[in-house]
């Protein structure tokens, strides 16, 4: 299966700039007193209706440089709010894809198709007496010490395998034609050396069953957390649904173009043909399949291409990332990033696949994300992480601060957050924060006395666009965010949110 779309041939580089914050204040790393900030939100006192908020007409435009000029933080956008009469709080929490929906959405993908239901059955006789073979050999020559395995452990991986032989077959089954019903099962990972271990991913494919090599499918996964299958009685903890096409071309991110779908650019023209309308009409067709039609919006487009994929990929030499051959464009396509409404209202736009909000101490629950490919053929991809429901409205009208206080939080803790960054992983390079738009929206933050799968979607000013830290040796990182950063500048990423209630930084990694 194709790796989804967003991040192919993104070769990124790990930073943990998470851990090395500093604590600044307390709103910036203690989680939230939800129920305060609910009754601040209904006490006109604190703050100011929706219409009252000073937002300024026009551009907004801020220029600053600290740290001797090496953060540097540029602003020049319109500032977006709701068309609405008032910002609601509401209750919202972890959410399955439910069978309804997969079977909707695949009636809607694969018109006229029969699903394949792929086994869950991964290995054979062969494969776990090889197992049994390594793991003993491993026993004899003591090489599990540098695992930090002990001779128990040993033990008992070999009689779990052995215990395994016993009811696998001699051959992996074929895949069967089913009814679409969804069946939960425990994924099998493999180590190092080839030998299984326990995995935590429960995996639902359904594949196209025409006779083309089965290069379509549908794959529904279940949330990264093995304590999230344990939340509700109900089967199909669903955390993630794919959909790719390995017959289309491989588009890349690098360079992608924002669009409204206006206009295409001139390489673009005559090999795109498929019009904006017509591909966001592909994507709005499979919420509605899903009987979700009208629950989300387009929050960005972006036009994208093959250029750069089918010959030789680059390589790291002595710390640089030299260029190989590279193809020119010959495919277009359209990449839409939706945002889930609620009231009308978008909820923040995630466009980063992945990554985990959460200390370590808690279930991990990302931020929804969507994102569709779109060519002239069709539907070429979907991702689809973390889908949440939209809970009872706790506050009808919140009372909000004045965009001239949002912004003076924002000038003063976009420098707590950005500048340790300079000390800790450039101490001789620079970082630049370009924000081209603000959005007040809504946004989830975690309850910090639930069981860490409920939250509230509080009205926040949310900052995205593009930062670059440029290192000592002149290479640059692009959109660096929760540990990952890009050799090209991606879709914009938040950069920073604060709590339109009561000012405080909402910190994107850990949800609250």
């Amino acid at each position: 299966m194709k790796r989804f779309t967003a991040i192919l041939l993104s070769i990124f580089t790990l930073f943990a700039l998470t851990a090395c914050q500093p604590t600044p204040e307390a709103t910036v790393v203690v989680q939230k007193d939800t129920d305060r900030m609910v009754e601040q939100a209904a006490n006109m006192e604190n703050g100011q209706t929706l219409s009252d908020l000073s937002i300024p007409e026009g551009r907004y435009v801020l220029d600053n440089e600290t740290a001797g000029g090496r953060l540097k933080i540029h602003v020049d956008t319109k500032v977006r709010k709701p068309d609405v009469g008032s910002i609601p709080i509401r209750k919202a929490a972890i959410t399955v894809f439910t069978q309804e929906q997969v079977t909707g959405i695949f009636n809607y993908l694969f018109p006229d198709e029969k699903p394949i239901n792929q086994s869950y059955i991964r290995e054979t006789k062969a494969d776990i007496e090889k197992q049994i073979v390594l793991l003993r050999q491993r026993l004899e020559d003591k090489s599990y010490l540098n695992n930090g395995q002990t001779e128990d452990d040993m033990l008992a991986l070999i009689a779990a395998a052995e215990e395994r032989y016993k009811t696998a077959p001699e051959t992996l089954p074929s895949p069967a034609v089913s009814d679409g019903t969804m069946t939960l099962y425990e994924g099998q990972a493999t180590d190092e050396n080839g030998i299984s271990i326990a995995g935590e991913t429960s995996r639902f494919y359904l594949l196209s069953a025409s006779f083309d090599g089965y290069t379509r499918g549908i794959s529904v996964s279940t949330a990264f957390s093995a304590s999230l299958r344990d939340l509700e009685s109900a089967n199909h903890k669903s955390g993630v649904l794919s959909y790719w096409d390995n017959s289309t071309p491989t588009y890349t991110t690098k360079g992608m173009l924002r669009t409204d779908g206006s206009s295409l650019p001139e390489a673009a023209q005559g090999k795109l043909t498929i019009s904006y309308d017509e591909a966001k009409a592909l994507c709005d067709g499979f919420f509605a399949a899903a009987e979700m039609d009208g629950d989300f919006g387009v929050g960005a487009a972006f036009i994208v291409d093959d250029k750069g994929t089918g010959l030789v990929d680059g390589r790291w030499e002595n710390g640089k990332y030299i260029e190989g051959l590279k193809n020119p464009a010959q495919n277009y396509a359209w990449q839409f990033y939706y945002a889930r409404m609620a009231d009308n209202i978008p909820i923040m736009l995630n466009t980063i696949a992945g990554g985990s909000t959460g200390s370590e101490f808690q279930i991990s629950w990302n931020y929804e994300y969507i994102c569709f490919t779109v060519d002239n053929n069709g539907i070429a991809s979907v991702h689809w992480m973390s889908p949440i429901a939209v809970g009872d409205v706790v506050q009808e009208n919140a009372v909000l601060k004045s965009f001239p206080e949002i912004m003076g939080v924002f000038e003063k803790m976009v420098r707590v957050q950005y500048e340790p960054m300079l000390n800790t992983r450039y101490p001789d390079g620079n970082i630049e924060i370009n924000v081209d738009d603000i959005e007040l929206c809504l946004m989830r933050v975690r309850e910090p006395n639930g069981d860490g799968t409920t939250g509230l979607l509080v009205p926040a000013w949310v900052f995205y666009g593009h930062n670059i830290a440029t290192h000592s040796t002149g290479e640059q990182s692009f959109d660096f965010s929760g540990g990952i950063a890009y050799r090209w500048p991606q879709a914009p990423i938040v950069l920073f949110a604060i709590n339109a209630i009561d000012g405080s930084v909402i910190n994107f990694t850990w949800g609250y």
